[in-house]
C-alpha cells in the first residue's frame, strides 16, 4: 500500500511540473506574440534612422522597397539588404546597404553604409557609415560609434578618434580599406586606439558593402527605378 501511495504521489507531482511548464511556455509564447510587433517596429525605426544618416540629405529614403541579397539566400551572416532613396523627381538618389560581419571582438557587427553618385561602378562615392548593432567592449570596441548620432561637421579630423572619418564622403576608387594602427594615409582607414579588432571588423562589412554595390549596381538600379511612394518617408 505505501509503495502504491509513493507511486501516485510520484505521478502527481510530475503532473504538476509538466502542467507548471505548460502553462510557462504558454506565457513565453503570448508574451512573445505580444511584443513582437513592437519589437519589429523599433527595429524599423532604427533601421530607418540609420539609412538617413548615411544617405545625402535631399534623398528621400523608402524602407518598403527595399531587398535582400543575395536573392534566395537563407544563412543571415551571408544576407546584405539594399535600401533605396530617391530624389524628388523619383530619380534614384542613393543605395544603402545592410552590411554583417561576425569578425568582431565580440562577434557581430552590423552596419548601413551609404553610396551615391551612382552614374557607374567608377563614380561611386561612399557617403558615410552607421552601426547599428554590436557588442563590442564598452570604451574601447564601442568607440566604432563616437559621434555617428550628432552632425559631421562636428566630427573634426582625427580618425583616430572618430571612426566614421574614415569612411565620410569618400570616392570608393580611393579607398584602400588597409586597416593601420599609425600613420593611416588618405585612402587607408586608421584604427581605433587599442581597438584594431573592432576597426577591422566594421572595415570588412563596409567592404563587402561597397564590393557588392560596384558588382551589382547596374542590377540595383534596375529594381529600384520608379519605385518612390506617396508612402514613403
Amino acid at each position: 500500500m505505501r509503495h502504491r501511495e509513493r507511486g501516485e504521489s510520484d505521478i502527481v507531482a510530475i503532473l504538476v511540473v509538466v502542467l507548471i511548464a505548460a502553462v510557462c511556455a504558454a506565457g513565453l509564447a503570448l508574451v512573445k506574440k505580444g511584443t513582437a510587433a513592437a519589437i519589429e517596429e523599433a527595429q524599423r525605426v532604427e533601421t530607418e534612422y540609420g539609412i538617413k544618416k548615411v544617405v545625402p540629405a535631399e534623398c528621400t529614403v523608402n524602407i518598403d522597397v527595399a531587398f535582400q541579397w543575395p536573392e534566395g539566400e537563407t544563412n543571415p551572416k551571408l544576407i546584405k539588404v539594399v535600401y533605396p532613396a530617391y530624389f524628388e523627381d523619383g530619380e534614384l538618389c542613393a543605395i544603402a546597404v545592410r552590411s554583417r560581419t561576425d569578425t568582431g571582438y565580440s562577434g557581430k557587427v552590423v552596419i548601413l553604409a551609404g553610396f551615391s553618385q551612382l552614374a557607374s561602378p567608377e563614380t561611386l562615392k561612399l557617403n558615410r557609415i552607421f552601426v547599428i548593432e554590436h557588442a563590442e567592449t564598452p570604451g574601447l570596441g564601442s568607440n566604432i560609434t563616437i559621434l555617428q548620432d550628432a552632425e559631421t561637421d562636428t566630427w573634426g579630423a582625427d580618425k583616430t578618434k572618430v571612426f566614421g572619418l574614415n569612411f565620410l564622403d569618400k570616392e570608393l576608387s580611393s579607398l584602400t580599406f588597409d586597416v593601420v594602427k599609425t600613420g593611416a594615409g588618405d585612402g587607408d582607414v586608421a584604427a581605433i586606439t587599442a581597438a584594431t579588432i573592432s576597426s577591422k571588423a566594421v572595415t570588412v562589412a563596409v567592404q563587402d558593402a561597397a564590393e557588392l554595390v560596384k558588382k551589382e549596381l547596374g542590377t540595383f538600379k534596375e529594381k529600384l527605378a520608379g519605385k518612390l511612394t506617396a508612402g514613403a518617408q
